[in-house]
Formats: structure tokens, C-alpha cells, sequence
């Protein structure tokens, strides 16, 4: 009797892409459309980030390809000819943060 080996287990193998297919399709389902920012909420914004301070912890809530995201860090600076919030752990386009909290 011949050995199969990793043969027998080659039927199996479809199922992985079939779970890599349905995960993408519940990414797909689950996204959102982007929360709209009100005027009052936009100049809350605006003065925040007038007023940062690098020594201060911010919660930021950021919107990304259709999902809302946390992230704590500290903002540096804004680089204000790409739009762009530069914190330490990277940077944030400004129209994608929709909250900014400070910390104490």
C-alpha cells in the first residue's frame, strides 16, 4: 500500500481561499458611509487643533475605507499643504478625523 502523504489533505485546501473569499465579502458588507461633520462640530474641531500641545495624549477618531477608527497619540504639528495631522505614529489626512479628545 502506497503512502498518500500531504495528498489526502489537498481536497482541503479550497476551503481556505473559500474563508479568505468570505471574510473579504464580510468586510465588504459591513463597511459604512462617512459620518458627516456639523458646522458647530468643525469649529470645535478647528480650535482644538489650534490649541494642540505635543505634550498631551489625544484620542483621534478617524474614518478609513468605510470602518471608524481609535488611535491615542501625541499630535506634533499639521502640515497644512498636504492636509495632512502628523502624529507620533504617523500621519492622518484632515478630512478623515471626525473627533479629536484630549487626554488628562
Amino acid at each position: 500500500m502506497s503512502d498518500r502523504g500531504m495528498k489526502k489533505y489537498v481536497p482541503f485546501k479550497s476551503l481556505v481561499a473559500q474563508s479568505e473569499c468570505l471574510e473579504q465579502l464580510r468586510y465588504k458588507r459591513n463597511k459604512i458611509e462617512k459620518p458627516k461633520i456639523s458646522s458647530d462640530k468643525a469649529e470645535e474641531l478647528n480650535e482644538i487643533l489650534q490649541n494642540i500641545n505635543p505634550i498631551y495624549l489625544y484620542e483621534l477618531t478617524y474614518f478609513y475605507d468605510g470602518y471608524l477608527y481609535k488611535l491615542t497619540a501625541n499630535i506634533l504639528g499639521i502640515d497644512t499643504i498636504n492636509k495632512k495631522l502628523n502624529t507620533d505614529k504617523g500621519s492622518l489626512y484632515l478630512y478623515d478625523v471626525l473627533n479629536i479628545v484630549r487626554l488628562d
